[in-house]
């Protein structure tokens, strides 16, 4: 889908970072539900902090939006960006109406485990009684929502041996 070309709406989006940010994290809510992940939209102080998506095992993913330093500057990064393609392409893209670029999905993932169990405290898990494990915590990037979404997923079993398993709504349809 080709974004808003709207020269106001643009300045207003460039002019606040939050907005953006807020409104990408919104599209990725929908894109994981429409997938069948459940996840969730947290706030802090009135503003976007995470995408939540809860896993198996006492798991749960954490997206977040970039952060990029520059002489104690700290700006927050838009999870989506709008790449367009080389101008001869763009031209022949527009003839025949189709998109003329593609995002980029670029997010913080964190994964934190919280797997103990007080009634069970001789049991081996990775969180403690202090608190969950943060198990990873890396930059992800992908041109496809559900490459972005799985290979997030795959880069953790590869990086910590530890098998994440997103948790899913129940379909619609009796089996």
């Amino acid at each position: 889908m080709q974004p808003n070309t709207q020269d106001a709406f643009e300045q207003l989006v460039s002019a606040n970072t939050d907005i953006a940010v807020s409104m990408h994290a919104m599209y990725m809510l929908r894109r994981l539900r429409s997938l069948g992940i459940l996840a969730e939209y947290i706030q802090k102080d009135g503003e976007f902090s995470h995408l939540r998506v809860p896993a198996s095992d006492g798991a749960r993913l954490e997206i977040r939006p970039q952060s990029l330093r520059t002489n104690d500057i700290v700006t927050t990064q838009p999870m989506m960006q709008w790449n367009e393609f080389p101008a001869p392409l763009c031209e022949y893209l527009k003839k025949a109406g189709k998109p003329t670029g593609y995002y980029r999905y670029n997010a913080q993932f964190e994964l934190i485990v919280d797997d103990y169990d007080p009634e069970y405290p001789d049991r081996q898990t990775l969180a403690s009684e202090d608190g969950p494990c943060d198990l990873a915590n890396f930059p992800y990037a992908a041109s496809d929502f559900q490459q972005f979404i799985f290979g997030a997923i795959f880069h953790i079993k590869e990086e910590t041996g530890f098998e994440v398993y997103p948790s899913f709504r129940r379909s619609r349809v009796a089996l």
